[in-house]
């Protein structure tokens, strides 16, 4: 793991896309040597042997066996192998891919698995580049050099909340906006990324993500260590991940999947490019796959923005109320007892204030009005106010 804060490779050994050096290529091309060393397993490299690229397996057993030997070193939760799994051929397939959606990898404390579920990737993905801190114009000069598989530890050090990195990391969700405009030139931002972190994405990242949620390892759970051995044979897992997609990099880059009823707009979108490799691979993965989707479009929802939250919450106090108007500070003390909710102890501990309320109802075009109720007037809000909001965000 290393820090990366500059641009390293703008000079006449930079790769090109479609040139010898690149990872991803239609054809195999010479050895490509790492930028730095990690101190074991050298990275995926950038050509295959013959013999991987004469032989055309089953995609379904090669999917299989990458969920099996990733489950084998982290304690993970139902259907997050498999997702992984198919991540992992995203990653070698990225140029077919219309959308690439984040690989999140988050808990609620340290020693959960994340570093050793980034250092697994960093064998079996293309041209990985493990980080553990990064600039904005450190990750814009150095992805538009070369398609490196983006891993990044240590995410909750990083101020991915400022707008520039953030804005930087969600443009790269899609190939058509997977640019960065500075006044020495435009950057190209298209490639793979996985982040792991304590805590939380911002709302626009978490968007634009597949999560993955570890827990810390019980005593009676056991996991094999990631040592020496255990990453060759991780290595040897991605050179056939890497066979696998140059012989199907066509029928991935011309597929249209089926989405489930459960996944729309940008779910749908993160989801398309994993739905058609499982498609392609086939077996009991075409299935599988859009089990493990909807669960996780389930939970996502589940995760919602607080401006959401707030949304549904003031519904569920209009419903109770059943009037067509209520005071800012009623509609405060309905919030603040409920008890499943964060309004009681919303900044600091303490409770949220009229303008605090204001300020999360703001972007949805809704604000408090001076109104007339039965024996007085007050400050308070309109039901009609809500229901255009209601319809599009609950």
């Amino acid at each position: 793991m290393f820090v990366f804060r500059k641009f390293f490779d703008r000079s006449k050994n930079a790769a090109e896309p479609g040139k010898p050096g690149t990872a991803g290529t239609d054809s195999p091309s010479k050895p490509t040597p790492p930028i730095a060393s990690t101190g074991a397993v050298l990275p995926l490299r950038t050509w295959l042997p013959t013999k991987l690229l004469s032989q055309v397996e089953d995609g379904f057993k090669l999917l299989d066996d990458i969920s099996a030997a990733v489950r084998d070193h982290v304690v993970m939760p139902h259907g997050a192998a498999e997702m992984i799994a198919l991540f992992i051929l995203h990653t070698h397939a990225h140029a077919a891919a219309q959308f690439s959606p984040l690989l999140a990898i988050i808990s609620p404390d340290s020693a959960c698995g994340k570093t050793t579920l980034l250092r697994a990737l960093a064998v079996l993905t293309p041209s990985a580049l493990p980080v553990a801190n990064l600039t904005a114009a450190g990750l814009y000069r150095t992805i538009s050099s070369r398609k490196y598989t983006l891993l990044i530890d240590e995410g909750d050090t990083i101020p991915i909340g400022q707008n520039e990195l953030r804005g930087i990391l969600n443009s790269g969700h899609c190939s058509d906006s997977a640019q960065v405009l500075r006044a020495d030139g435009i950057f190209n931002v298209w490639c793979p990324k996985a982040i792991a972190l304590i805590g939380v994405l911002p709302t626009t990242l978490r968007d634009r993500s597949l999560l993955i949620t570890l827990k810390r390892k019980r005593p009676d759970e056991t996991v094999t260590a990631l040592d020496r051995a255990a990453l060759a044979r991780l290595h040897r897992l991605g050179e056939r991940a890497a066979a696998w997609t140059v012989h199907h990099r066509e029928r991935l880059a011309a597929a249209n999947p089926a989405m489930p009823p459960e996944l729309t707009n940008r779910t749908a979108d993160n989801w398309a490019a994993l739905l058609a490799i499982a498609d392609v691979a086939g077996g009991r993965w075409p299935q599988l796959a859009r089990l493990v989707a909807g669960r996780s479009a389930a939970e996502a929802q589940a995760d919602i923005s607080a401006g959401v939250m707030l949304l549904g919450d003031v519904r569920k106090v209009f419903v109770v109320i059943r009037t067509d108007r209520i005071p800012t500070t009623d509609l405060l003390e309905a919030l603040k007892s409920m008890e499943d909710r964060p309004w009681c102890e919303w900044r600091g501990r303490q409770a949220i204030t009229a303008s605090q309320l204001a300020h999360l109802l703001k972007p949805y075009g809704i604000s408090p009005k001076t109104m007339r109720f039965v024996n007085f007037t007050a400050k308070g809000y309109l039901l009609a106010d809500f229901e255009d909001a209601f319809l599009r965000y609950l």
